[in-house]
């Protein structure tokens, strides 16, 4: 099974990765001051991270579930290195 990481854990994003966690698959979550609470996700399973980079290190896949772009960008100050610290099967 891949090991997702999912960025953006509101209203519709807590919906995703329960589903996420009922398949089976290991469930990285970026812990953002703008998320729905993390707990029943974390008993399910679920492990937070405070750096998007730590994140995609752990992940297979990275799912965002923002609003746009302007969203992204105080989650990292730098998001590309997100993106370079993504899993090598990842790449």
């Amino acid at each position: 099974m891949k090991k997702i990481g999912m960025v953006g854990i509101g209203m519709m994003g807590h919906g995703i990765a329960s589903n996420v966690l009922k398949h089976g698959h290991a469930l990285a979550v970026f812990e953002h001051p703008g998320n729905q609470p993390l707990d029943a996700l974390k008993a399910a399973g679920a492990v937070g991270y405070r750096s998007t980079k730590e994140l995609a290190a752990q992940s297979d896949v990275v799912i965002l579930v923002l609003t746009g772009s302007p969203q992204w960008r105080p989650c990292s100050p730098a998001p590309a290195a997100c993106w370079k610290a993504c899993a090598p099967a990842a790449s």
